[in-house]
């Protein structure tokens, strides 16, 4: 008997630290049970936020930073005098549409307002004239006693003056509207018109042509000397001497607008055969508000005007 006593204490012993070790072991598992679903539905982000004061700090960063504005603006070219194309051999800065924007397509239609709006009538001088445009063209050379009174506006130009405060008017509201109207040519001198006309038809029999065929182009792209609108004082290029100006901004503002002033397009596009002068949409004559608006209403040349 005494001998299995012992053994007996000692087996139950055993199964009580057994079951401690079984017990601790099942509570760790528990316990990893318990943190893994805990972790696994409600975990944070694995990126920390940042403390307060950090975020504070980001904060005046961001505030404290300007920002850039862009104050690039378009430039404006220069007109070569050895085009062939040119009326005149002047030189002056040339306004073309932005440079991802060379045909101004994506510029305002007029009836959109902005730029092209045109200027309400009632905000524009009355430069009316009395009497009736004078033409000058190849049939019809300037008088011999003709002499006009001129004033000098600037960079070497003169312009007739009793049409200055039209073209001053002009320049002044276009630059109200964003348009920057620019003079590159105005009155020229009956010895000027003769050394450009000259240089012209040079230029002819340089590429082959025989005289009288050089004096047959030349003379449309520069009136013979007595017969060209510039020695009245009267007309006016403006900006550039391309055909291209028609598809600018200025040009559009200029088509909306110039009547009001007392100017027309002088050599329409569709009217060479009329005028017998290359479409020129830089050049402008005045002629008095009267008769400009009448005119550029109708999509006529002076010659067509005068011939009613």
């Amino acid at each position: 008997m005494s001998s299995k006593k012992p053994l007996k204490r000692y087996n139950k012993r055993q199964i009580i630290i057994n079951r401690i070790i079984v017990a601790a072991i099942l509570a760790l598992l528990l316990v990893g049970i318990v943190f893994g679903v805990k972790t696994l539905f409600f975990g944070k982000s694995s990126k920390p936020e940042a403390p307060p004061e950090e975020q504070q700090q980001e904060v005046q960063k961001d505030k404290s930073e300007p920002v850039k504005e862009d104050k690039s603006k378009e430039k404006d070219d220069i007109p070569s005098p050895e085009d062939t194309k040119t009326e005149a051999a002047d030189t002056s800065e040339m306004i073309e549409p932005p440079s991802d924007k060379p045909k101004d397509e994506d510029a305002p239609s007029p009836s959109s307002g902005g730029i092209f709006a045109q200027t309400e009538p009632d905000t524009v001088a009355n430069y009316n004239e009395k009497t009736l445009p004078m033409l000058v063209n190849k049939d019809n050379p300037i008088p011999k006693d003709f002499v006009p009174e001129l004033e000098d506006i600037g960079n070497g130009y003169k312009f007739n003056k009793k049409a200055l405060p039209a073209l001053k008017s002009m320049i002044a509201d276009a630059k109200k509207a964003g348009i920057n109207l620019t003079v590159i040519s105005a009155y020229r001198s009956t010895e000027s018109q003769t050394r450009l006309y000259n240089n012209k038809v040079q230029e002819y029999k340089n590429l082959g042509y025989d005289d009288t065929e050089a004096v047959v182009q030349a003379s449309a792209w520069v009136a013979v000397p007595g017969t060209s609108e510039h020695s009245t004082g009267l007309a006016v290029d403006l900006n550039s001497l391309e055909e291209s100006f028609d598809t600018t901004a200025t040009f559009k503002w200029l088509i909306e607008n110039c009547a009001n002033y007392g100017f027309i397009l002088r050599f329409p596009k569709d009217k060479v055969s009329v005028t017998k002068i290359s479409y020129e949409p830089w050049h402008y004559r005045y002629v008095g508000t009267n008769y400009a608006k009448e005119i550029m209403s109708k999509g006529i040349c002076l010659e067509e005007y005068l011939a009613k």
